[in-house]
């Protein structure tokens, strides 16, 4: 009869069947020990790569977690077969990260251009009601002084009236007293005839018409 495997690993008196019973299922078995041994280094393997995946560093993978969490994309149920990675994908989180990033470098919101324009708009209505404050108050000033000329004019003009006034009245006066004075030495001329000469009185004035006043003539 041939040698065959059960021959070979047969030992003492058992059974050659249950002997190469064995050695089949612990031949198999070792196999998938192997198998198995091999899957189990390559997680511990990127166990050990994506350990590190909160602090933001570069995994294995060559990508970021930034989730503070250690990977379980290699083996979740422990069966011990791996699956393929997955794609980061932007998160919402992430995103308003991003957007508070870009939001800080950003110089200057809707905001603060409209706060800037209106304290921009309000300085310029400051300085026009200045300047129109200031042209008010030279106007001002410049009629007050036309004014002041206007006035003193006016005083000046009656002043002179005045002068004038008293002119005439100083002349009328001296006029007066020339007539008083030639109606006086008429008739003290008349007196002197009539006493002296002994004429009439319509001899002693006809005698005086020469130095009648004109008033009486």
């Amino acid at each position: 009869m041939p040698s065959n495997g059960a021959d070979t690993l047969s030992t003492g008196d058992a059974d050659p069947s249950s002997v190469q019973l064995d050695h089949i299922i612990r031949h198999i078995l070792g196999k998938d020990d192997d198998v198995e041994d091999i899957e189990d280094d390559e997680d511990e393997d990127e166990d050990e790569e994506d350990k590190d995946d909160g602090d933001g560093e570069e995994d294995g993978d060559g990508e970021e977690d930034g989730d503070g969490e250690e990977d379980k994309d290699d083996d979740d149920n422990g069966d011990g077969e791996e699956r393929p990675p997955i794609a980061v994908i932007a998160t919402p989180a992430r995103q308003s990260v991003a957007g508070s990033r870009k939001a800080a470098h950003t110089p200057k919101t809707p905001l603060s251009l409209h706060d800037s324009a209106g304290k921009g708009m309000a300085a310029d209505d400051e300085m026009e009601r200045l300047q129109k404050n200031a042209e008010e108050h030279t106007q001002r000033r410049h009629d007050e002084m036309i004014l002041v000329e206007k006035e003193k004019m006016m005083a000046e003009k009656e002043r002179m009236m005045a002068e004038k006034e008293r002119v005439e009245i100083e002349k009328e006066k001296a006029g007066q007293e020339v007539l008083s004075s030639k109606l006086e030495m008429w008739h003290k001329h008349i007196v002197f005839n009539m006493e002296r000469r002994g004429m009439s009185y319509e001899a002693a004035s006809e005698d005086a018409r020469a130095m009648m006043p004109s008033f009486m003539g």
